[in-house]
């Protein structure tokens, strides 16, 4: 169940993360690379034990990975919010 638990908060910074950046590529450029700093101004908060990377930024091609400390799997999310 833990396992579970930390699975499910690595999917949720994901999902967090890609609303985050879709509201800053609507007030700013589609062209605009979402980071971490600004998906932050836009109200997201990265979990303490799961680790997020942006590999992609920009609106058409964004892509992030979620991974939680105690776990082996990691997340990733695409530019349509599509989480596998």
């Amino acid at each position: 169940y833990k396992m579970l638990r930390h699975n499910k908060d690595a999917k949720a910074n994901l999902n967090n993360l890609y609303l985050a950046c879709h509201a800053h590529w609507k007030e700013n450029a589609s062209s605009s690379d979402c980071t971490i700093a600004t998906a932050t101004q836009q109200g997201y908060t990265q979990s303490e034990d799961v680790s997020v990377v942006i590999s992609a930024g920009k609106e058409k091609n964004f892509s992030a990975t979620a991974k939680h400390s105690s776990s082996k799997t990691t997340y990733t999310v695409d530019s349509k919010g599509n989480i596998s």
